[in-house]
């Protein structure tokens, strides 16, 4: 399912990805513009503001994610041409529907269940994994600062030292 892959390619928090309109999506320049989330104030949803400033940011798509995407956004071409509908939300679940399916593919598929946040989580490790620059990953989760970002995924770091000292060696 497309939304799960949006969630472990962006690393955007879930509130994030179900408040995604088609016009937040810039499928040429290749980025989601995220600029809102779902919020759940007295048990009723909204759609608000970002958690934080930082969370207000363009993120970029890879390719296989955009061509995913532009698949998926193939079947409401019709519909896309009405204006209107381009500040439709894109995925209209709500969390407990989108736990739901996750619950029930991972039980086809005979995997441990995971969580809809495991997804973020997924995503911040495979960019370390990647050695992707820590800033970089901070920026794209949308951390106000560093700091939220190492102590979150420092766990991830435990042979950092072995690896310098390897690029070191093999540098000198």
């Amino acid at each position: 399912i497309i939304i799960f892959k949006v969630l472990f390619w962006t690393g955007l928090r879930i509130g994030e990805v179900l408040a995604l309109t088609f016009d937040d999506i810039n499928s040429e320049e290749k980025f989601i513009d995220v600029n809102k989330t779902i919020s759940h104030i007295k048990k009723k949803e909204y759609i608000t503001a970002p958690k934080t400033l930082g969370s207000i940011r363009k993120v970029l798509l890879p390719e296989n994610l955009i061509s995913d995407l532009k698949s998926y956004f193939s079947k409401f071409e019709l519909e896309l041409s009405k204006k209107d509908l381009k500040s439709q939300r894109i995925f209209n679940l709500k969390k407990s529907q989108l736990r739901y399916i996750l619950e029930k593919y991972s039980i086809q598929a005979d995997v441990e269940k995971i969580r809809l946040h495991d997804f973020r989580h997924s995503h911040a490790s495979y960019l370390l994994f990647i050695q992707a620059d820590i800033t970089a990953i901070s920026k794209r989760l949308g951390h106000d600062n560093l700091q939220t970002t190492i102590n979150t995924y420092s766990h991830l770091y435990k042979d950092a030292n072995k690896q310098l000292m390897k690029k070191l060696n093999n540098n000198s």
